[in-house]
């Protein structure tokens, strides 16, 4: 990936206009293109050519593998995913309007691109049916099943917590 940045970017000798704009830490003019070089190598550092496009074209002093450091870890802000992962919590009892309230809350989480963790929680005396939750989840996964699909399945973590994991389609 830096090695792309690299090509983009021409800096030192590979500078071929006559006259450059040095820009940066206070200045902004027009010198001899020679001139700025001197300056760059004067501090330990490298001329980079930041706009090329411009008439004269547009140069910093700067340290290029920084420079070169600093792109690669923007571009790579750019490509990551942004996908989070929301959570729903459900009763085995829970009425059949909250049900559908709750998942289709999960539906819009679904829709812009986050995972949706279900969660089926068995509190008192509940926890003596488990086969209520499994029931629950399975109604629950096909109710967004057209919207998001399993990626982990229906998992018991614990004796009182039954947790499922989906992703948009």
């Amino acid at each position: 990936m830096g090695f792309e940045i690299e090509r983009k970017f021409r800096i030192n000798h590979r500078i071929s206009a006559p006259e450059v704009r040095l820009v940066g830490e206070g200045t902004n003019e027009v010198i001899p293109t020679h001139d700025a070089l001197k300056r760059a190598l004067d501090q330990n550092l490298d001329l980079v050519e930041v706009g090329p496009n411009a008439k004269p074209p547009v140069v910093k002093i700067i340290d290029f593998k920084k420079f070169v450091y600093q792109e690669s870890k923007k571009e790579q802000k750019k490509t990551r995913v942004k996908s989070k992962l929301k959570e729903i919590r459900l009763s085995p009892i829970i009425a059949q309007n909250d049900f559908e309230t709750k998942l289709n809350r999960g539906k819009t989480f679904l829709k812009s691109g986050d995972q949706l963790k279900i969660n089926v929680l068995l509190r008192g005396r509940l926890t003596t049916h488990p086969d209520l939750a499994n029931k629950k989840m399975e109604d629950a996964v096909k109710y967004l099943d057209e919207v998001g699909r399993l990626v982990a399945p229906p998992k018991w973590q614990g004796r009182f917590l039954l947790s499922a994991t989906l992703s948009p389609k």
